[in-house]
Order: C-alpha cells, then structure tokens, then sequence
C-alpha cells in the first residue's frame, strides 16, 4: 500500500538552452489508464528520463522492480512516474552503486511506496547521498540483500532477473555496480549501472548474447569495450543521459563501437522517457527516433524540442528479433565480416582493425555476406 499520496499529474520540466544543469530532455509522459504488462501479458522495461543519471523501471503486470533512481532533484520525478504502474507495494529496489546519479532519488521513493526488498552491493561510503540512502533503506524495514547473496529473481510472468556475480578487485566504485540480466522467453536486456572497461574484459564469460543493452556509464568511453560488444552483440542501446551535460555524454568513441556493431542506439535525452515492450519474441519501443554521430554529447535537438513540448506517445510497429539487413548498392570491393556480430564491412573500414582474429572473415561478395545472414556496417556502409 502507498504510504504517502502523490500529486495526480507530473509537473513538466520542458527543455530549453537553459536547462543544462539536469540535463532533463522530457518530463513530461502521457499518463495511463491501464497498465500494459497486466492486460496484454507483455512485460515493459521504462527507460526513465532522470537527465544525467539512471532509472529504469521492469513491469511485469503486479510485479515491479525499480533498477535505481536517478539524482535526489529527479525522485520525485521517478515516484510520480512509476505511479500508474504500481500495484501495491514497489516488489523489489536494486541500487546498482554508490554514486548520487543512481541512488540519489530513492529516498523519494521509499517515502512514496512501501518496497518489499532492496538489492546492493553492500559497500559503505561517507557521503551525504549514500547516508541518506541508508537511512531511507532502514526506515522501511525492508528486506536488504547484497548482491553476494543473491542469484535471481523470478516474476510471475516467469521472467528472470538475473544477478551476475563479476570476479576482480576494483578501485573505481563503478566496476562495483550490481549487474542484472533481465531474461524474459526469447528477448534478453542487460543492465551494467557504470561497469568500466577493466570489468568488463574481466568478466567476458560472464556475459552472453543478448538483445537490448542499458549502456554502461551514461555511453561513456570507459564502458562498452569492442570485446565486451563483441560477446553481447546487442540489436538495441538505450543511454541514459542528460542534454548539453559537462561530461560529454555519449562519447563519439561509444557511438562509433555500437554502429560497428549494428545496434539501433535510443537516448533519452533525446526522446525522454522510452519504453521498451516485449512479449518474449518481439520488441518495440514507443519511439522511432535513433542515435546517430550527430548526437555526441547530447546536445539540443529538434527531437529533444519537440518531446518537451509534447512526447511521442506513438508505439513503434512491433520488429522482429533480428531485423532483416537494409539493401544495398551493388559495390566491387574486398568484404570483410565480424562472424559473431554478423556486421559486414568495407576491407578498408576502420573497425576491421578491432575485430578479434578469430571472428575475422573475408567475404567474396556482399550479396553472399547479405544471404548468410549479415548486416551492413552503418559506418562504412558497404
């Protein structure tokens, strides 16, 4: 049962040049009067616009897990939104890591919702914003488990979320993030809170083909290695991130990596909140609008004005898993293909020189590349 009433619509923050210290593109979303995952049966996945920060809600008809909060000025923002989708009690919280971007709104959301569990990764910091967190976490009297202790947890959709225990020794508090693997029939979304590189090339086996990935660190540079992508081969990104913000995010580095790959990249500093829906074979998003290079450190777009001043409410056509690769021109030049990522590339592509030998291959023809399942380069577009 909710503890405390929340006001009945959410107050939109609309972008403008102004607004760079969140960073927040759209705060505003139509509000339901159903919920989706109950009447159809699919599960949804809520990419929440939270600015610079991370906050994605799974909802699975009368089960909810919250996968952080974003900053302490964005939850109330997190607590309204999830509103219409709560049946009850919040089911589970997991806290990825220590950093302010990610649990600095959840005090918000325990003062709104009673919340059964909570999931973190037991390390302790000083700060303001963790001491906060704590004390919300104890308030409650909920059931606190660390990451250590725990595998998985199951919705009543059957659906998995798993906890994936890395090995290695890290400085950086965000090679500590509790990593989750949403499994759901067919259609796999990993969320990696601010996984650096080092982690991540540690940690390789850990990891598995998925579809939709949370990328790591807002679409930093240090997260979302070439060997990492290499493994996961996502069809989908989704960075959270805010507009104009001072760090740059997503980095061109990133960008590039996930076009080598072949994913469809979303943003939501670009379309604010995205929501993901699934029935455990086919995926569609309520957004059409996709990343480009242009979209480097996050800055204003016509996208990002026209969202605030009304978002797209608009439902994607539901896609198949793999979409089916785009035509091409034909082209008389040497081919060459990532045989895991099944991306095909000019021979003079510069991501050739990042595939890993054993995934390297050379391909007489694109037609042949095209017929054996191979999808163009957005890069080099061969």
């Amino acid at each position: 049962m909710k503890k405390k009433a929340l006001s009945a619509a959410v107050i939109a923050v609309l972008l403008s040049a102004v607004a760079g210290v969140t960073g927040i593109a759209a705060q505003s979303k139509a509000q339901p009067t159903k919920n989706v995952s109950m009447e159809t049966g699919a599960l949804q996945v809520h990419f929440i616009n939270v600015g610079q920060g991370d906050a994605a809600l799974i909802d699975d008809g009368n089960f909810e897990i919250l996968i952080d909060g974003g900053t302490r000025e964005s939850g109330k923002r997190v607590a309204e939104y999830i509103k219409p989708y709560i049946n009850g009690k919040l089911d589970v919280i997991v806290a990825t890591h220590e950093h302010e971007d990610h649990i600095g709104g959840l005090p918000a959301v325990f003062q709104a919702y009673e919340v059964g569990q909570v999931i973190d990764n037991g390390r302790k910091t000083e700060t303001k914003t963790y001491q906060n967190y704590m004390a919300a976490v104890k308030k409650e009297k909920c059931k606190h488990t660390k990451q250590a202790n725990i595998n998985e947890i199951k919705t009543p959709s059957g659906a998995t979320l798993e906890v994936l225990h890395l090995r290695g020794t890290y400085d950086d508090p965000n090679d500590h993030s509790v990593i989750t693997l949403l499994d759901y029939k067919d259609v796999e979304t990993l969320f990696t809170g601010d996984l650096t590189e080092e982690a991540e090339l540690q940690n390789l086996d850990k990891f598995r083909d998925i579809d939709v990935l949370k990328a790591g660190h807002h679409g930093s540079r240090s997260s979302s290695s070439a060997d990492f992508l290499d493994v996961i081969t996502p069809q989908y990104v989704v960075i959270s991130a805010g507009v104009k913000n001072s760090y740059g995010h997503p980095h061109a580095e990133s960008m590039t990596s996930f076009a080598e790959f072949g994913a469809e990249v979303l943003g939501t500093f670009r379309s604010g909140d995205i929501v993901m829906t699934t029935d455990g074979t086919n995926i569609s998003f309520n957004t059409q609008t996709r990343l480009t290079m242009q979209d480097v450190g996050a800055p204003v777009g016509q996208d990002t004005k026209k969202a605030a001043a009304k978002p797209a409410t608009q439902t994607a056509p539901v896609q198949n898993k793999k979409p089916l690769p785009a035509n091409q021109k034909n082209q008389t030049i040497a081919y060459v293909g990532n045989s895991n990522s099944k991306v095909l590339h000019k021979s003079t592509c510069s991501s050739v020189k990042k595939i890993s030998a054993k995934n390297k291959v050379s391909l007489p023809s694109k037609e042949k590349a095209l017929a054996q399942g191979y999808k163009a380069c957005s890069i080099c577009k061969p």
